[in-house]
């Protein structure tokens, strides 16, 4: 993991606020980020995001031309035999990988927009300097504080 990743910010899912990526929970609403399983293998699949979105990208490819031979596949069917169940099979199929497709390709222009607005890199003087961040509320706080600023947290 990067220095640059510890300090990045997400959306939070519940409130829509932002919040560090590296927060277990929400410091405006409370609410608790877990991983599920299909965040973990998606990551897996992406990479540690270095790549700039190749392999999202590669992974969508791969699947759309697999369900593009599942629908020719049922259509060949249809046509040999035919049969009006294969038909619809392969129409349903080809709605199926138009629709993925699409939301994979508004996935990825999302997150692009996403990272250009919501990341803030900080330079080596922020991050040398003597503050840290608050648990409860994100704010900056002096390394020698007892109480933050901003929500009134005891630390120590």
């Amino acid at each position: 993991m990067k220095s640059e990743d510890l300090y990045r910010e997400v959306k939070c899912r519940k409130c829509g606020n932002m919040k560090l990526k590296t927060a277990s929970f929400c410091p405006h609403c409370g609410h608790i980020e877990k991983e599920h399983w299909w965040d973990r293998i998606r990551d897996r699949f992406q990479g540690d995001g270095s790549t700039s979105g190749a392999r999202p990208t590669q992974a969508a490819l791969v699947s759309t031309l697999m369900g593009l031979a599942i629908a020719s596949y049922f259509l060949y069917t249809a046509i040999q035999k035919e049969s009006i169940q294969s038909l619809i099979l392969a129409v349903l199929t080809f709605i199926f990988v138009l629709r993925s497709w699409f939301a994979a390709r508004k996935r990825k222009e999302d997150s692009e927009s996403d990272e250009s607005t919501t990341t803030h890199v900080f330079d080596a003087e922020e991050i040398l300097e003597n503050k840290f961040y608050c648990e409860n509320c994100g704010a900056r706080v002096d390394q020698d504080a007892d109480q933050c600023p901003k929500c009134g947290m005891k630390f120590g």
